[in-house]
């Protein structure tokens, strides 16, 4: 033990800890978009906000390439609690001729665990035109870190999950 300790009090003084990355490992937050073919089971386009801490609001935006027209609707055919429509831009029409909206929606986190909720983007003109996208998330509890938004993802709301003892008030005491 005492040969231990004395190769131990030879060695130099640490120096600090430097990390260091090739130059082709991305460190910039992806963008939220929607995967043609997401890893669901029913194969759905899948649009994967990311990692969100519970009880909180979140604005998400992302674009969406399609072919079903100019004028789009969204609608929630699960009746969603968690996922609400915010806007729908103007088309804009991409390269190879298809027209792309981007869409925002208010994702509210009520529970640890996954999110997976359905909504449905179509024709205006026609209702037979359109797709389901499925809007998915992870969720963490709070305290269990502090997650890297992804780009298009941006807090907008905190809700407190529950009531402390610590705020309840009993009024004052009267001392005679």
């Amino acid at each position: 033990m005492a040969s231990l300790q004395q190769d131990i009090s030879t060695l130099p003084p640490r120096s600090p800890v430097r990390v260091r990355f090739s130059k082709d490992v991305n460190l910039e937050p992806e963008k939220v978009h929607v995967e043609p073919e997401g890893p669901n089971p029913a194969r759905l386009p899948e649009a994967h906000v990311g990692l969100l801490i519970v009880h909180h609001g979140y604005e998400v935006t992302f674009p969406v390439d399609h072919s079903f027209g100019k004028n789009v609707v969204i609608e929630h055919p699960q009746h969603n609690i968690c996922v609400t429509t915010v806007s729908v831009s103007e088309a804009a029409t991409t390269e190879d001729g298809k027209f792309k909206h981007v869409i925002k929606i208010l994702v509210k986190t009520l529970k640890d665990g996954h999110l997976e909720e359905k909504i449905r983007l179509m024709s205006e003109e026609d209702e037979s035109k359109g797709m389901d996208i499925l809007v998915t998330a992870t969720i963490i509890a709070a305290g269990k870190g502090i997650p890297l938004l992804k780009d298009g993802v941006r807090v907008v709301s905190h809700e407190h999950a529950e009531e402390s003892d610590l705020s309840d008030w009993h009024g004052h005491k009267i001392i005679a």
